[in-house]
Order: C-alpha cells, then structure tokens, then sequence
C-alpha cells in the first residue's frame, strides 16, 4: 500500500512512532491513508492540491454571487464559463475582468494561504439564474481549476498524525480495551480526541445546501 493525498507521509510518521523497521510500512501507510481521509470528513473539504485543472459545473443562487461547494486551490489553469440557455454547453467564457474571487484576500491570509470559496460577477456580467429554467439545466456555471488547499496546514498535518497514531495502535485493543488496570478493563473512548477537534475545527466548512 502507498500512501495517498496524505497529510503526512511514511518517513514523518515513522519517526512520530518511534518504529524503524520496514515491516511495518503497509500498516503505517494505511492508518496515514485513513486518518487522511477521516480529517477530510470531518471538515468537510479537503487538504490536498489537484494536479492539473478539472472542470466542476455549479448551481448559481443569484446573479450576483456564486458559492462554490468546493474550495479552490490555485487560479493557475482557471477559466469561468456560463450555460445561459441550459442546454449543457457552456458557450460564454468570462475575461479576468468579468469575476473576482472571493475572499479577496485569500492569498495572503495568515496563519497560511486559504482557498477561494466563492465567486462575484463584476460590472455587466451577472450569472444566469432564474431565467428559463423550467425543463432545462441548472448547473449553468462550469468553473476549471485546481481545487482543493494551496497547501496542507500545519495543524492539519499534526491532526493526522494523532489521528493516524490512534488507528496503528488499534490493531493492539481489537475489542476496544487498551488494557487492566486496578479496576479491570481500560476502553477506548468513543469521544474523538479532543486535541484532533482543536486543531481541526478552524478548518471545517459549514455544508453548503443543494437543491
């Protein structure tokens, strides 16, 4: 097994474990890929980069204002394009002038880049909403771009390491008890831990309603 899109990789959380030999890389790997993917869940988005532009068509809410249900990473490859009729062609490309990408300031953002999240028409552009919907198309903006975060957060890498920790050592406790202690059996919690949330929870994303 390979470690994919992961938060942290093979060599950082083999010394995070303090393990140095390699029979145990598959099972390393698999509890990074994992926790990768439960960080992901919980926050509602992901960490990690597309490595060439995708096309993503969306539902505008107004004529205005376009948010977008995934974030966007990089504006390198980015182009806007807009389906006025709703037949599925999207025949009118936006110039660089047309939209801004909101928050504006996401670039420079501290404590780390964040990503674009929404997109505002700007002068006589507006998005084709409520006009001519009925039995045609509603996703009738195709955006291309390399979603996903400009790069993997600190806190979200340490988040995966506790979390990917966490689900190596389970394989110790298969019934959920970690050991005896004076009073019998010690059980994991079912609580997620509470570190994990900490360093997460700045970084989810409020569901976005579709339909």
């Amino acid at each position: 097994m390979t470690i994919t899109n992961g938060y942290t990789d093979l060599t950082t959380f083999k010394a995070y474990m303090g393990i140095t030999v390699s029979t145990l890389d598959s099972q390393c790997e698999s509890a990074v890929n994992a926790a990768s993917r439960l960080v992901d869940g919980y926050c509602q988005r992901r960490f990690w980069l597309d490595g060439s532009a995708v096309a993503r068509t969306f539902m505008p809410k107004s004529l205005t204002c376009l948010d977008l249900e995934d974030d966007i990473g990089s504006t390198s490859s980015f182009t806007l394009k807009t389906d006025a009729s709703g037949d599925g062609t999207f025949e009118t490309t936006w110039a660089a002038a047309d939209y801004q990408l909101l928050p504006v300031n996401a670039a420079t953002a501290s404590p780390e880049a964040k990503p674009w999240t929404a997109i505002r028409a700007v002068g006589t552009k507006t998005f084709p909403w409520l006009v001519n919907t009925w039995l045609t198309r509603l996703d009738r903006v195709q955006v291309t771009a390399l979603w996903g975060w400009p790069a993997v957060p600190d806190a979200v890498r340490q988040a995966t390491l506790i979390k990917a920790a966490r689900l190596f050592r389970r394989k110790d406790s298969p019934e959920g008890v970690a050991g005896f202690g004076d009073f019998g059996p010690v059980r994991l919690s079912r609580l997620e831990d509470g570190d994990v949330m900490s360093l997460l929870d700045p970084y989810r994303r409020a569901p976005v309603l579709v339909g």
